[in-house]
C-alpha cells in the first residue's frame, strides 16, 4: 500500500470488532473485489497477502482504513510494521447511513473511493502521542455513549404510575398506596 500518486489500486477497509471487509478498486474508482477478513493478526496477514497479491500485476497499491480509531489500530499497526503506507478515513460522517441498505462492503468500496478523491492524503500516524490520544478519544466515546441510555429513560420514570386496584393485591382503594407523581 505504497503511494496513492503511483498505485493502480486502491484498497479501502471499513473495521468492527471482529472482522474487517476489505475493498480493492482501480484508479477510477470501479470495484474489483470485496472479502470479509478476522479481526486479528492472522486476518490482517491474510488481508495484506491477498491485497499485495492482487498488486502485483497492478502496479502498486494504496491503503484507506476506515474507524482507525476503535477498531482499526491493530490494522494500521499491522500494515504499517510491514512498510506499507495507509490512509485513515473518518467514519462518521457516514454512521448512520446503514439502515439505507449499506453494507460493509459498500463502506469498503467508499473508504477506497474517498482515498482517490483526495488531492493529497497525508500518511496515517500510529503509535505514541497519537495513540495516547486515540485512547483519550476512545474513553470519551464510552463515556458519552453510556450516559445516553439512563437520560432517555428519566422522561418515561417521571411519568404517573397506575392506580393500584383494590382487586389487585386484595386491599381497598383507601388502604392502597396513592399513585406516584412527578417531583
Amino acid at each position: 500500500m505504497r503511494s496513492s500518486d503511483d498505485s493502480g489500486l486502491v484498497v479501502g477497509v471499513d473495521t468492527h470488532r471482529d472482522t474487517h471487509t476489505a475493498a480493492v478498486c482501480d484508479r477510477a474508482g470501479k470495484a474489483l473485489a470485496a472479502r470479509q477478513f478476522t479481526a486479528g493478526p492472522g486476518g490482517y496477514a491474510a488481508l495484506l497477502a491477498r491485497a499485495r497479491q492482487q498488486a502485483a500485476h497492478a502496479g502498486g497499491l494504496a491503503g484507506a482504513i476506515e474507524g482507525t480509531r476503535h477498531y482499526g489500530p491493530g490494522l494500521a499497526r499491522h500494515l504499517t510494521a510491514a512498510g506499507e503506507q495507509v490512509r485513515e478515513i473518518d467514519a462518521s460522517r457516514h454512521a448512520g447511513q446503514r439502515r439505507n441498505g449499506k453494507s460493509d462492503a459498500i463502506d469498503a468500496i467508499r473508504a477506497a473511493r474517498e482515498l482517490l478523491a483526495r488531492p493529497a492524503p497525508r500518511p496515517m500516524r500510529v503509535g505514541g502521542d497519537r495513540e495516547a490520544l486515540r485512547l483519550l478519544m476512545c474513553g470519551r466515546d464510552n463515556a458519552v455513549a453510556s450516559a445516553r441510555p439512563p437520560a432517555r429513560c428519566w422522561p418515561g420514570s417521571l411519568s404517573p404510575c397506575p392506580p393500584l386496584s383494590a382487586s389487585s393485591c386484595g386491599t381497598s382503594r383507601a388502604t392502597a398506596a396513592p399513585p406516584c407523581a412527578p417531583a
